[in-house]
Order: structure tokens, then C-alpha cells, then sequence
């Protein structure tokens, strides 16, 4: 298990304001990515949970590589469950 959680303070929204502010949580997902190809290489899949603004969500497809990085599966709040969405595989 692997988390990608802000350093210092609780997650709420409104966390990711400037623009500096997204380029590094998406530095934080590229470091993320590499320490699970570097822990589990032979993994197809991560699952991600997690409630993330949707510019956020942009950026971590844009840097998934699909030679290099398992697919991901999406997961999404329903009531009082988290539901999966399709997964992300280009």
C-alpha cells in the first residue's frame, strides 16, 4: 500500500489553489507512480481512492504511461460505499 496524502496539513477542499500547487501534487503522483514500478514491477493494476479535485484527476492520467505503469482502477463514492469506475488503460 502506497498513499499520496499533503505533507503538514488535512486534506480538505479547496487544498490544490495556484497553479504551483497542482504542479507539485503531480510531482508527488510521478514519484508515487515510480516507487509502486520500483516495489512491484510485475503489477497490472493500482486502485486509486481518493478524493481529489478533477484538475488533479487530469494530471494523473496525463502522466500514466501505458508501457510503463499498471492501469488504473478508479474508485468513486456512492453513499456510504466506493464503487469502481471503468479502468484507465490508454
Amino acid at each position: 500500500r502506497v498513499v499520496l496524502a499533503p505533507g503538514g496539513v488535512t486534506p480538505a477542499a479547496g487544498l490544490l489553489r495556484t497553479k504551483a500547487d497542482l504542479q507539485a501534487a503531480a510531482e508527488e503522483w510521478i514519484r508515487l507512480l515510480g516507487q509502486v514500478e520500483a516495489r512491484w514491477p510485475a503489477a497490472t493494476r493500482l486502485h486509486v481512492i481518493g478524493a481529489i479535485p478533477a484538475s488533479f484527476a487530469v494530471r494523473m492520467g496525463m502522466h500514466r504511461m501505458k508501457t510503463a505503469h499498471a492501469e488504473l482502477a478508479i474508485y468513486h463514492r456512492s453513499d456510504d460505499r466506493y464503487l469502481p469506475t471503468p479502468p484507465i488503460t490508454d
